[in-house]
């Protein structure tokens, strides 16, 4: 359970103030009084819980084939929730894995597919790339997860050749059971 800033979604936006600026008379912003902590967030469409089995299945898929890899899994907005480099693993293959997982939640693309787009589309690509806060990696490595027809997030694993890096993902997501 989150507490940490303790918001709730059905809050009215002015909970964090008014919206002239104002102080309530004594130096802090009018309103933030009003914010209720130890309220609940909105739950996340997958738990950390399930990112970290999710990644663990992609780890016990490389230590079967004997390689090193990192995992990385972000939300549908291509934000960070979980990622773990395996001993041995090289140390850009966690700035990899992550720019593989944005792009495939952002694009809501697996990498294979989501390469095609940037083979096809190269400028459109650029432009969308510099628009997230990673640069997007398209390619073997990335793959969706899914709940039904909704994109949850995305995995994105690196540290091997493509094609093992892809089969590390799709390890992972299935032994999620969303």
């Amino acid at each position: 359970m989150l507490s940490a800033v303790g918001v709730t979604a059905d809050q009215p936006a002015s909970v964090f103030g008014n919206r002239s600026g104002g102080t309530a008379g004594r130096g802090r912003p009018t309103g933030v009084s009003q914010v209720r902590f130890g309220a609940r967030l909105p739950a996340m469409p997958l738990t950390l819980e399930e990112a970290q089995t999710l990644i663990a299945g992609a780890h016990e898929q490389a230590a079967q084939l004997g390689i090193r890899i990192t995992a990385a899994v972000v939300d549908e907005g291509g934000h960070l929730q979980a990622l773990a480099r395996m001993d041995g693993a090289a140390p850009l293959s966690a700035q990899i894995a992550e720019s593989k997982a944005v792009g495939a939640a952002l694009w809501h693309r697996d990498g294979d597919s989501l390469a095609a787009v940037h083979r096809e589309r190269a400028g459109f690509f650029a432009q969308v790339d510099r628009l997230v806060r990673l640069p997007i990696m398209p390619g073997l490595g990335s793959v969706l997860i899914r709940r039904g027809d909704a994109v949850l997030g995305a995995v994105g694993v690196s540290g091997a050749a493509p094609e093992q890096d892809k089969e590390c993902a799709q390890a992972g997501v299935a032994s999620l059971t969303v």
